[in-house]
């Protein structure tokens, strides 16, 4: 918790806590602080409770059984991977358009936040007086580069593993390959 910026989150709340269209309960809207607060960590009933069935992945934290949320995920596994090759900066993240927001938004917000260093009354970084009343707070800058990429589409539907409609480069150029020899040759 930093002043408030954090709040517990609930398995009934907004699904992926991203700011968007909640189906239009307002209810859920009621529990956000602000439209664009999303889930850092998504609480989960205990085992064998009554609430429901327990999430395959849930561990025991100080907000209570749960997981962390889908936007801190990602932004935890390119940091862990930063700290383990200090030399080599992470300088492009890459996605499909449909991840810009809020997937990404909310990376950044979060990533942002947590790597905020204060600056102290004499302007220098940390030390006495840093970020305190007067203080000012430099961000430092987590990844300089964002490529956000079209979709394939199958049959006028985006190719994907959850449709199972996913086809391998191999595939494709496998059935191709075939299709024109054989048109070729006729």
């Amino acid at each position: 918790d930093n002043g408030g910026d954090f709040f517990s989150w609930n398995d009934d709340d907004d699904d992926d806590g991203d700011g968007g269209d909640d189906g239009g309960d307002a209810q859920k809207r009621r529990r956000k602080r602000d439209p664009r607060d999303f889930v850092l960590w998504k609480s989960r009933p205990a085992p064998g409770s009554d609430s429901g069935a327990e999430e395959e992945m849930s561990w025991n934290s100080p907000w209570g059984r749960g997981r962390p949320g889908w936007h801190i995920e990602c932004s935890a596994m390119i940091d862990r991977t930063m700290e383990r090759f200090p030399n080599h900066k992470m300088t492009v993240h890459a996605g499909g358009i449909d991840l810009k927001f809020p997937h990404h938004s909310n990376e950044i917000a979060q990533a942002e936040a947590y790597r905020s260093i204060p600056w102290n009354k004499s302007g220098g970084i940390g030390g006495e007086g840093g970020g305190g009343e007067g203080g000012e707070r430099r961000k430092e800058e987590w990844i300089p580069h964002w490529v956000h990429t079209g979709h394939l589409h199958i049959r006028g539907l985006k190719m994907s593993k959850s449709l199972k409609n996913f086809i391998t480069i191999r595939e494709m150029l496998r059935e191709n390959s075939s299709s024109s020899s054989s048109s070729s040759s006729s």
